[in-house]
């Protein structure tokens, strides 16, 4: 807003400066001019003007001066403000100065340690691989071992349960020929008992037939004593087993041609003694009744059953 004074008219110039001051002063304010404070600004005389205006410049002057002292006092506080906080930026820049270096320290220290590490890390590959390349070597090695051993546990194993077989084989035919040999000899048993009872039927016989009939007893219970206790013996002994089982039938035969022979020897001897009795038939006559050559046979042929 200008403002435009009469030079030539100075109250007037000076009414409409106060006029001016006045409403720019209550703008500053925030305030409106009122219409009664407009009609009273047109009703003041020279001299009230003049002290309006002179109190208007004095307040002017003391808002000035006021705001001088508080611009100083709010710049010396400002500026002690600014050298506290510089001080303080210069101390937290001097801190992260040594905290940086710090930092660059262990930077290069870590920097140093992961090389370090990396050639570690790359000696143990190679040596992991190194290690890997031999236990393969030697799995592959240990496993043809294995598989060698297991094939021939296995073949040992299959000999031996053949072998166990076989024998099992033997032990069951053997017990078989003992069961049918324990028969046999129950059966002659039984027999030599019945020959002992007709022997005992025989009550008048000579004393040389008396001699050899006791005689003839004891072989036969001799050799009966004999064949049990090689039977037994035999039964302990799988070796004994295995050479009776050969020889068993060519030694029965031969001692039923021993006894036969002796059969027939005793045979003829009694035919001789026979001859040689018939002449003096009385004499013997009296002493008991001579057995018949075919009750000898019979006896004989029993002993031989027997046997």
């Amino acid at each position: 807003m200008s403002l435009v004074i009469d030079v030539h008219n100075i109250e007037k110039g000076l009414h409409e400066l106060f006029k001016h001051a006045f409403i720019t002063n209550c703008n500053l304010d925030d305030e409106n001019v009122t219409p009664e404070e407009s009609a009273t600004l047109e009703e003041l005389d020279p001299a009230e003007v003049l002290d309006n205006f002179k109190d208007l410049i004095l307040l002017l002057l003391k808002f000035k001066k006021e705001y001088k002292s508080s611009d100083k006092s709010e710049l010396a506080q400002r500026s002690e403000q600014f050298e506290t906080l510089l001080q303080k930026l210069e101390a937290e820049v001097r801190s992260h100065i040594r905290v940086e270096h710090q930092l660059k320290l262990h930077i290069e220290n870590n920097l140093h340690r992961i090389e370090e590490l990396e050639k570690t890390g790359a000696n143990d590959k190679t040596l992991i691989k190194e290690l890997e390349e031999k236990c393969n070597t030697k799995k592959i090695s240990k496993s043809s071992e294995l598989d060698k051993l297991r094939k021939e546990t296995d073949e040992k194993v299959r000999s031996l349960l053949e072998i166990i077989e076989k024998k099992d084989k033997t032990v069951h035919k053997f017990e078989y020929e003992n069961v049918k040999l324990r028969t046999l000899l129950e059966e002659k048993a039984r027999e030599c008992e019945i020959i002992k009872k007709e022997l005992l039927k025989y009550n008048k016989i000579t004393p040389k037939s008396k001699e050899n009939h006791s005689t003839t007893t004891a072989d036969l219970l001799k050799k009966k004593f004999e064949l049990t206790k090689n039977q037994n013996i035999k039964d302990k002994s799988p070796s004994i087993r295995e050479y009776s089982k050969r020889d068993r039938r060519s030694a029965g035969e031969n001692d039923l041609q021993k006894i036969l022979t002796s059969a027939y020897v005793k045979r003829d001897n009694s035919a001789s003694m026979k001859k040689d009795d018939s002449k003096s038939f009385g004499k013997s006559y009296g002493r008991g009744h001579m057995r018949s050559i075919s009750d000898h046979k019979l006896i004989c042929s029993k002993k031989t059953s027997f046997l």
